[in-house]
Parts: C-alpha cells; structure tokens; sequence
C-alpha cells in the first residue's frame, strides 16, 4: 500500500507498517470510538510480532504462489508452514498476538489467515496444512472475526473473485 499526498501530489510512504502504526496513532480523533491498536507499553513486541508475520506468513504465501522455481516455491512453504506452526504454539497460551488486547500485530495476521483456506491453500498451492488442521491459529482467527465489526469488512466472494479472476 501507498500513502499518497492529492494536494502537493506525493508519496508520502509506502511501507504498510509504518501506514498502520500512523493510521493507529494519529487519527483517533476522527472515530467515534477509538481502539488503542498500537499501546505504548507493547510497541516494541508488536513491532517485532508484525516484522515476522509480515516475512513469514504474508510474504510467505505470495512468493510460493509465485514462486519460478520449485527450489523458491519449497523454500517459501517451508518458512510459512514453520512461521504458522510458531504463531499457534504462541496463541496456545493466549488470545491475542501480543498482549491482553487486539493490537495491530493481529490485524497484520488475520487476513492472511481470513483468506488462507479458501485462497493460499489452494489457489498458491500453500497446501502443507489447512488453516482449520491448526488447533489455535484456527481458534484465534475465528475470535478475531467475531470481534466488533471485523466481520462487516469481511467478503469471501470479494477475496475469491479477486484472486481467481485477476490471476492466471
């Protein structure tokens, strides 16, 4: 994602972490209710939470989807299989990624996750595991999805004519 400037036409920054840390930080007065996604005490750990989700599990399935070689394809699976087989060990002993409450660590993980049995496994052959073989990731994403209003910006006919109609 892009964070562009209309008014002096510029790019202001392109890296999503950064994005959400912003977005989480400086624009609570514009709802209603805001959601401190990104308290003070956990920034650290959830700065090092997002960095390896972000690696291992998001980047993960789109460099085996379109991996060019099976040695690239391999290596991928394996490091999104091992980074899965982590995070449900973590959320074995807890709810959320980091801390008591949902941070932006867990924003970053639940889409993947949201989209991995319908998309990943099958359409990127990410198919070691299903999300649902995963006792706690699959817990924990289905936690997260009945939070608050997660599951109105939720669209599984979104996601699956996205991915099966704009990909070869």
């Amino acid at each position: 994602p892009i964070l562009y400037d209309r008014e002096t036409d510029t790019i202001i920054h392109e890296q999503s972490a950064a994005i959400a840390r912003m977005l989480a930080t400086e624009f609570s007065d514009y709802v209603s209710k805001p959601r401190d996604l990104y308290p003070e005490p956990y920034r650290e750990q959830i700065d090092d939470a997002i960095e390896d989700i972000h690696t291992a599990i998001n980047s993960s399935v789109y460099r085996a989807g379109f991996a060019d070689s099976q040695g690239a394809y391999e290596k991928a699976v394996q490091e999104l299989f091992d980074a899965m087989s982590r995070w449900d060990e973590t959320l074995s002993t807890r709810r959320y990624v980091v801390g008591d409450q949902l941070t932006l660590a867990d924003v970053f993980l639940f889409p993947t996750l949201y989209r991995f049995d319908t998309v990943y496994h099958t359409h990127f052959k990410c198919n070691v595991r299903r999300l649902t073989d995963f006792d706690h990731l699959w817990d924990y994403a289905r936690d997260v999805y009945q939070t608050g209003a997660v599951p109105e910006t939720c669209n599984m006919n979104h996601v699956t004519a996205h991915y099966y109609r704009s990909h070869e």
